[in-house]
């Protein structure tokens, strides 16, 4: 019902520039799409303004009569936000990190309970601020997937046209970045030697 609505205000948005439609999308996504770029950018001013153009192109883009239809709005606003974050650095002098995906042979699985249980308490919790502090520790492309799977609920394939790669290499991505996260929060949590 929610993509069917949202194909119904990306329409009106494009098709008679109707403000009140991207008013709606705009308050649908605005929160989320700051999150995903302070994630990303970890200064405030930066992610608001990195928001704000979101925004402004995404509208841009919509109602261009030239412009290819969207068909799924979440993952354009989602792409559009990485780009901008992706230029962002660029500008700067610096990229993020990147990963090599086409080699890898690895098991999908979380082997230790404790450990998973740990990560789902942690990526489910409420202080997202608390949960910043290790995403950070780990790559942006797996801090990336991570986000985009655990806390904005996108499914692979959405991740996949977000970031530019497989079903496949999103697992993979997620995997790895759930290890890495693990590992940051079992080293914090681990029992401190007595002295």
């Amino acid at each position: 019902m929610q993509k069917l609505r949202e194909k119904l205000l990306v329409f009106r948005v494009s098709e008679g520039k109707d403000h009140r439609a991207f008013e709606t999308l705009y308050n649908s996504y605005r929160q989320k799409i700051y999150q995903f770029v302070y994630f990303k950018v970890s200064s405030q001013d930066e992610a608001e303004d990195l928001a704000a153009q979101v925004f402004l192109k995404a509208w841009e883009y919509l109602t261009d009569e030239n412009a290819k239809r969207v068909q799924n709005f979440r993952a354009f606003i989602y792409q559009l936000s990485r780009n901008l974050v992706i230029d962002f650095y660029r500008r700067q002098g610096r990229s993020p990190q990147k990963v090599d995906l086409e080699t890898v042979e690895e098991e999908l699985t979380i082997e230790d309970p404790r450990s998973a249980a740990l990560l789902n308490q942690f990526l489910y919790a409420e202080d997202r601020a608390y949960l910043s502090k290790y995403l950070k520790d780990i790559k942006d492309e797996y801090r990336e997937a991570i986000m985009l799977r655990y806390l904005e609920e996108a499914t692979m394939e959405e991740i996949a046209e977000i970031i530019g790669k497989t079903s496949g290499n999103v697992r993979v991505l997620i995997h790895r970045g759930l290890n890495a996260l693990r590992s940051a929060m079992l080293a914090d949590h681990a029992p401190r030697p007595q002295k």
